[in-house]
């Protein structure tokens, strides 16, 4: 009876209630969609020469068993001490002097996400909320196409870092025990591909 019903020839009008009742161009409803909310997903890219910090966040109403970077899903934009602050609460991680370094728009059901990609110049994590895995292993695990996304638009954003990136590692790691637990600090530096003055920040390497 789509899209819109021919009473008159139908062969089975005889049986149909609609037709009786004279509501066969009210049925079926159509179902009301839920609105789409927006919502700000922002993800923490910490690496360790051509490895990544990865985290499970059961926390989520979805995606609770993939592996993604450390993780805060809000339904308003945050600033940069507040991320500090988020960061250190939830996953143990201390930061200094975040910035975002590229954004992809993506959907879960009913939610219209902005992922925001964050970069500190430093931080200091304790390991046992998460795990390093290496570049060439991230197609091996439990995943997510968010994850896909991220990596295609700052590999595109940032492709003469990249390079850069590959040639040397320019991470500097230290191991620290403190109160019995493993902890990693890290310090980022960018290479300098402009003749303008650098900052202190280390972007992203892929292979």
């Amino acid at each position: 009876c789509l899209p819109q019903p021919d009473c008159l020839i139908c062969p089975v009008s005889n049986y149909c209630l609609a037709f009786k009742k004279g509501m066969q161009t009210a049925l079926p409803r159509k179902k009301i969609r839920k609105r789409a909310e927006p919502y700000y997903w922002y993800f923490l890219l910490l690496q360790d020469s051509e490895s990544f910090y990865l985290i499970q966040n059961a926390r989520r109403n979805f995606l609770r068993d993939a592996w993604l970077f450390p993780d805060l899903l809000v339904q308003q934009k945050l600033n940069n001490g507040e991320l500090i602050s988020e960061f250190q609460n939830r996953w143990g991680i201390n930061l200094k002097d975040l910035r975002k370094i590229g954004s992809v728009s993506h959907s879960v059901t009913f939610r219209k996400i902005e992922a925001i990609v964050m970069q500190p110049e430093e931080f200091k994590i304790d390991e046992s909320n998460g795990k390093w895995i290496a570049a060439n292993a991230l197609q091996s695990i439990h995943t997510s196409s968010i994850l896909k996304k991220i990596f295609l638009k700052l590999l595109a954003q940032h492709s003469k870092l990249v390079e850069a990136g590959q040639a040397k590692d320019e991470i500097c790691r230290e191991k620290e025990h403190v109160d019995g637990r493993n902890w990693t600090i890290g310090k980022n530096k960018v290479p300098n591909t402009s003749k303008k003055k650098a900052h202190a920040q280390r972007d992203v390497s892929f292979t």
